[in-house]
C-alpha cells in the first residue's frame, strides 16, 4: 500500500508468521484465507524451522520434507478422509497418532520392482474384477484365521495388511480395528477405499511401501497380514524379518499365499515354466515359490498352517494358510 514503510511490511509478514504459529499451538485467531492452516504443519515441526524460510507461505526444506512424509503415512497421497468418500469412525479421528518412523532415503526403491503406470492400473482393474472365483475358493479358510486372529486380538487393535491391494480382507476385520494397508501400487488406493467403506468394519489408513522396507516403528502392530503377496516380493526373508520387527511381541503374523505345488509334479513343472511370465504381468509374482519354508525358518515361536488347493484358482491353486505368533 502507498506509504507503507519497509519496517511496516516487515511487521506485517512477522505477524503473519505468529498468527500462523500461535493458531498451529492452538493459541490464536484463525489464520487469514492466504495463510497456511494448522492442518499442513506436522505436529513435530520446531517453531525456529518453520519461521527459518523468508517467505511466511513455505516451509524450511526440513520442514517439508518431513511434512511430505507425514502426508505420506497419514494416506495424504490418496487424499483427506473427507475428499476421497472414506470416513474415518469416531474412534479412528481420535485415536493417537501411529508410531510411524522413515525408510532409509531410496530404501523402497532397490526392493520394489520398477513401476509402471499403465502396468499398475492394468492389474489393479484386473485384481478389483477378476478375483471372486478365487476369495470365494479360499473363502471358508479365511473366515477361519480371520476369526481366530479376531479372539486373539483387542476391538482396538492395530493390524499391518501387507499388499492390501484392492481391500478383500477388510470385511473380516473387527469394528474398531485400524488397519494401516502397505501398498505399492497406488491403482489400488482407490478400490481398497471403496471395500473399506463398504464393509464398515474397520477404519483404514493406506501408506505407499514395501514389505521390505515397512514405514513403521519397531513393536508397533498387534498383528500383520499377509495374503498373496509373499509371492511378489523381491526378498522373502527380508520381509519376514521386518514383520518380526514391527510386530509386539506376542504378536501375530497371519498369511495365505500360493506356493509351488510339490504334490502335484505336473502342476509344479508348469509354474516353475511359467513363472516368468506371470512375474512380467503380474507385479512379480511367483508361481513357484517355497514360501512356508521361508516362514518356518524365520524364527517364530510357533507355526501353525494348514496346506490346501484353491478349487477356483489354476495355476495359483496350491495355497497355504495359517498364523506364526511372535
Amino acid at each position: 500500500r502507498k506509504g507503507t514503510s519497509s519496517l511496516g511490511v516487515g511487521n506485517s509478514v512477522r505477524r503473519s508468521r505468529i498468527i500462523q504459529w500461535a493458531q498451529y499451538r492452538g493459541r490464536g485467531p484463525r489464520s487469514p484465507p492466504d495463510c497456511r492452516s494448522s492442518e499442513d504443519l506436522e505436529p513435530n515441526v520446531t517453531r525456529e524451522e518453520y519461521l527459518s524460510d523468508g517467505d511466511s507461505k513455505r516451509l524450511s526444506p526440513v520442514a517439508s520434507n518431513r511434512r511430505s512424509f507425514i502426508r505420506l503415512v497419514s494416506g495424504g497421497f490418496v487424499g483427506c478422509a473427507c475428499c476421497s468418500g472414506l470416513q474415518y469412525p469416531p474412534h479412528a479421528q481420535a485415536r493417537t497418532a501411529l508410531p510411524y518412523s522413515e525408510p532409509p532415503v531410496d530404501a523402497a526403491s532397490k526392493v520394489d520392482l520398477a513401476r509402471n503406470d499403465q502396468l499398475d492400473r492394468t492389474f489393479a482393474f484386473a485384481m478389483a474384477n477378476g478375483m471372486d472365483a478365487y476369495e470365494e475358493g479360499c473363502r471358508d479358510v479365511k473366515e477361519r484365521i480371520f476369526e481366530e486372529l479376531r479372539s486373539r486380538l483387542g476391538s482396538d487393535a492395530t493390524v499391518v495388511e501387507l499388499g492390501i491391494g484392492t481391500g478383500p480382507n477388510l470385511q473380516f476385520y473387527a469394528q474398531g480395528m485400524n488397519v494401516i494397508g502397505i501398498e505399492p501400487n497406488k491403482y489400488m488406493d482407490t478400490y481398497a477405499q471403496r471395500a473399506a467403506a463398504g464393509s464398515g468394519a474397520a477404519s483404514l489408513r493406506l501408506v505407499r511401501g514395501v514389505a521390505e522396507e515397512l514405514p513403521l516403528a519397531d513393536g508397533s502392530a498387534d498383528a500383520v497380514v499377509s495374503t498373496l503377496t509373499l509371492c511378489s516380493v523381491r526378498q522373502v526373508p527380508q520381509a519376514l524379518r521386518e514383520v518380526r520387527r514391527v510386530l509386539k511381541q506376542g504378536g501375530t503374523f497371519v498369511f495365505l499365499e500360493h506356493v509351488l505345488a510339490e504334490d502335484k509334479p505336473l502342476l509344479a513343472l508348469q509354474q516353475i515354466v511359467l513363472s516368468p511370465l506371470q512375474q512380467a504381468l503380474a507385479d512379480g509374482c511367483h508361481l513357484d515359490r517355497r514360501t512356508l519354508r521361508d516362514i518356518k525358518a524365520a524364527k517364530f515361536r510357533s507355526v501353525e498352517v494348514q496346506r490346501f488347493y484353491n478349487p477356483n484358482a489354476g495355476l495359483i491353486s496350491c495355497t497355504v494358510a495359517g498364523t506364526a505368533t511372535l
